[in-house]
């Protein structure tokens, strides 16, 4: 038996293997219909583009949610913690040894020693980065390979590759994530001869993108779309769409990333001595800038005020509707402030995901489930952009909108004596 027949039936082939530039993956073959292959390009391009038919009768999160598979985000990050020591265990095991000092240390290891080495050399990067930083490697030494290049690459092999990569149709998104990912390499396992190939004016050059189009960024949302969210939290509609439209509330006026949203521990109150809710306050353990030195073993606090574009208590609203569906907004154990519902209506641990959370908020705000097909680039970015936005329009100061907007600025020590940095206005 060899190749993908190989890695199925044999309980001594190490799947790892198939990561070796110096071995090729030997697909099985596929079965051509009558129509030949032709027919069956054009099956799989209708199948990509096929899209579930939107019901109106229907709640929105029917068509928003997908069927995935249900796991608290704390399980979903370990699992890709896991995931990606596998990946780069692969991608280093085939490295030429002696070519950095990791080379020389993994040699005569099993695959879990190698993993828990690599463990510590990748401590405290992002799951999500360090796939994708394994994708592009794995993409380009499997296509180096075919040219007769062996890892690491000079500056002259990776100008070629790129311009290879580049005119075989690969996107300018997809060459930059070749070079990050070879960065990635030259200073965290300390491969000094990639330091002329990362730094090649001409390489950066083969991948760029051409004439300077027009951003593509998502469009921040209008004092209208706020109080669309508004009317719809604060009526008798699905009680799952209105958890949806008081998450996206809290997102906006903490000018939060959704990321950092559903990895948020419990909501506290600061109320007005008349019991009126002044402000409500989350603690995200893990979120993007939790490894910056501003931010490094501080919880993000995310702040949201009480009082919105359109006046009345939205923060009590979206708490009962938390209530309602069995959801603890002050919990203390870790639990999702967002879970995806499941088919039953009851909630999932499983967090709504980037992307579904994006459809939904377009079909809310009556826009098409797909982002490429709406007229207004809607995504959960809008949500954070939405009141950085208006401050720019304000006239606030640039340090005001950096600190606004969780972002690094020169004046970050005074935010770390600071507890409440974030929520001025």
């Amino acid at each position: 038996m060899t190749g993908a027949w190989k890695s199925i039936f044999d309980d001594s082939h190490d799947p790892l293997a198939m990561l070796n530039p110096m071995s090729q993956l030997v697909d099985p073959p596929m079965l051509i219909p009558e129509s030949g292959e032709v027919g069956v390009v054009d099956k799989l391009i209708a199948e990509k583009k096929k899209v579930a038919p939107f019901d109106s009768k229907l709640p929105f999160y029917a068509t928003a949610i997908g069927h995935r598979l249900d796991s608290s985000w704390e399980e979903k990050r370990q699992a890709d913690l896991q995931r990606s020591l596998m990946k780069w265990t692969g991608i280093v095991s085939s490295w030429p040894g002696e070519i950095s000092e990791i080379s020389t240390s993994i040699s005569g290891l099993h695959p879990t020693q190698i993993c828990e080495q690599l463990g510590h050399y990748i401590s405290g990067k992002a799951p999500a980065t360090l796939i994708k930083r394994a994708n592009s490697m794995v993409f380009v030494m499997e296509h180096a390979h075919l040219l007769g290049y062996i890892f690491p690459y000079s500056e002259p092999e990776l100008y070629s590759l790129l311009k290879t990569f580049k005119a075989a149709g690969n996107s300018c998104s997809r060459l930059e994530g070749v070079m990050e990912a070879l960065t990635f390499c030259r200073y965290v396992f300390g491969i000094d001869d990639l330091q002329r190939a990362i730094t090649s004016k001409r390489c950066y050059g083969a991948i760029a993108a051409g004439p300077v189009g027009k951003a593509n960024q998502a469009s921040p949302l209008t004092v209208a779309d706020l109080e669309r969210l508004h009317s719809i939290l604060e009526s008798d509609a699905n009680a799952w769409d209105k958890l949806a439209c008081g998450s996206f509330l809290f997102c906006v006026y903490s000018r939060a990333r959704w990321s950092d949203f559903i990895h948020g521990e419990r909501v506290t109150l600061d109320r007005y001595s008349d019991g009126r809710v002044a402000y409500a306050e989350m603690e995200v353990t893990i979120h993007k800038t939790m490894f910056s030195s501003a931010r490094r073993f501080r919880f993000l606090n995310l702040a949201a005020p009480g009082v919105g574009v359109s006046g009345g208590d939205w923060i009590g609203a979206w708490l009962q509707c938390m209530l309602t569906l069995t959801i603890d907004p002050h919990s203390v154990d870790g639990a999702c402030m967002m879970p995806a519902p499941g088919d039953d209506g009851r909630p999932l641990k499983r967090a709504v995901e980037s992307d579904e959370a994006g459809c939904w908020l377009r079909l809310i705000l009556g826009a098409k489930p797909k982002r490429s097909d709406s007229s207004r680039k809607l995504s959960t970015h809008s949500l954070k952009s939405t009141m950085l936005s208006f401050a720019a329009k304000r006239g606030y100061a640039h340090q005001d909108r950096l600190s606004m907007g969780h972002h690094a600025h020169p004046f970050k020590i005074a935010d770390v004596y600071a507890r409440d940095a974030q929520a001025r206005d």
